[in-house]
């Protein structure tokens, strides 16, 4: 079951399913080799009628991968505009329009020698901490959330470690409200005798995955788990499925996970679009704003050894960084534990309000301009009319993301006669280069 289970991979921010090629699981007795790989059929499309037939596939393996879909920004895409927002704008369509794309950075961002592994290597722009609000962030998720309706990539109220030099092993760290981080462990003994973090993960601290016969573990703190696997093989880790009920911490339970690896580039290596085999992960939505570094939140799983598998929590600076390929675990969209999320700007800082983070590129994107624009009828039949000030042009996209049509909005109306029933998205262009991106349902 775990072996069928591992999913698609996303780079962060991006809409768009990257296979990984390789099937769940390690094989450790001889040191690190995948337990498998698979290929995936593309097709070249219908003929003139509109038919698909077999003919039109062609198998697709990860070598081939490897040698036709990496796509190098300032290269192969990135080009295009003459200011950030046009080029963040048009990078953003590249990624749409190009889905099976691996895209990566043409060369890392560096800026203090000191902290370069902190900086993130991001997609997007050749600078880090653009547009934050890539998956959405406070009261909505955004347009390339790769959740479905009503779930979201979970996102965390508080994108900065609490460096306290009282704490260094962070055990009194605000811990957001992901459904990973919440903040329950106590490390009080006399509140919680078995001293273990199952009950809330520590920001930036890994500790092995147990389930030792003796819960208090000596004290020595660890996440109570357990590793799936055989004689040569990890498979995944699985939370919350002890027996022993007379543990309070057993009502945090944060699943099943395989073991699948991730794509892309690792600490102070060089730009690497190869599987990387040992780690795991799933995205958080928050980039990481202190000092701009530009990197994501995600929670993460390291396996040394057949005896030795860590959780590695919420890290800022180990293999998050935007140009990386790794799963996704989504969560209904609702608040967590009642706390209201901050909003995220591209300036690095997250603020207290709560309003919608906007989906918005802009001149000046380290300005927020309020931009009322509304469509409607929605769901709709024959057409559309936009409503709002400055109306430029629009784009409409199918929800795979390829351009059907585009035109100027000075009418305000658009006929949809042409289209069948489905979602689309609308992106909707002001004359000052503001981007709104709707999405409508024709019935």
């Amino acid at each position: 079951m775990i072996n069928n289970s591992g999913g698609m991979q996303y780079q962060w921010g991006r809409k768009d399913p990257i296979p990984s090629f390789i099937t769940p699981g390690l094989i450790v007795s001889n040191g690190m080799a995948a337990t498998g790989n698979y290929s995936i059929w593309i097709s070249s499309g219908p003929d003139a009628s509109g038919n698909v037939y077999p003919s039109s596939f062609s198998e697709l393996t990860g070598n081939t991968y490897g040698n036709t879909y990496i796509k190098r920004r300032d290269t192969d895409y990135g080009n295009v505009g003459i200011t950030k927002a046009e080029n963040i704008m048009n990078n953003l369509k590249y990624s749409a329009e190009n889905p099976l794309a691996f895209m990566v950075p043409g060369t890392k961002y560096t800026n203090r020698a000191s902290l370069n592994a902190f900086y993130g290597q991001d997609w997007l722009y050749s600078t880090p901490n653009q547009m934050m609000d890539r998956w959405g962030h406070a009261a909505s998720k955004s347009v390339f959330d790769p959740c479905p309706g009503g779930w979201r990539v979970p996102d965390t109220s508080i994108g900065v470690v609490d460096n306290d030099p009282n704490d260094p092993n962070h055990l009194d760290d605000n811990k957001g409200s992901s459904p990973w981080y919440n903040g329950f462990y106590k490390k009080n003994t006399s509140v919680d005798p078995f001293r273990i973090h199952s009950m809330g993960i520590v920001q930036e601290v890994d500790f092995e995955i147990k389930n030792p016969t003796d819960i208090y573990n000596g004290g020595v703190p660890y996440y109570l788990g357990n590793t799936v696997k055989n004689t040569s093989t990890v498979y995944g880790y699985q939370f919350g499925n002890s027996a022993n009920t007379s543990n309070p911490n057993l009502k945090y339970k944060i699943g099943n996970y395989p073991v699948t690896g991730f794509r892309g580039f690792s600490n102070n290596d060089a730009i690497s679009a190869a599987m990387k085999l040992g780690i795991s992960g799933v995205w958080t939505a928050t980039l990481r704003s202190a000092n701009s570094y530009g990197t994501a939140y995600n929670l993460a799983f390291l396996t040394n050894s057949l005896t030795s598998s860590k959780l590695v929590s919420m890290n800022d600076a180990f293999i998050n960084h935007p140009m990386n390929a790794m799963n996704v675990r989504c969560v209904k969209e609702e608040s967590k534990f009642g706390q209201l999320l901050g909003t995220a700007s591209n300036t690095g800082i997250i603020t207290g309000t709560n309003r919608t983070a906007k989906n918005t590129l802009e001149k000046n994107p380290d300005v927020e301009i309020d931009n009322i624009i509304d469509v409607y009828p929605n769901p709709f039949n024959s057409f559309i009319t936009v409503k709002g000030e400055g109306l430029k042009s629009y784009e409409l996209y199918d929800i795979s993301g390829k351009l059907l049509k585009q035109g100027s909005l000075l009418q305000k109306t658009i006929n949809t006669n042409d289209l069948i029933k489905g979602e689309y998205l609308l992106k909707i262009i002001t004359d000052k280069n503001i981007i709104k991106v709707k999405k409508i349902i024709k019935n």
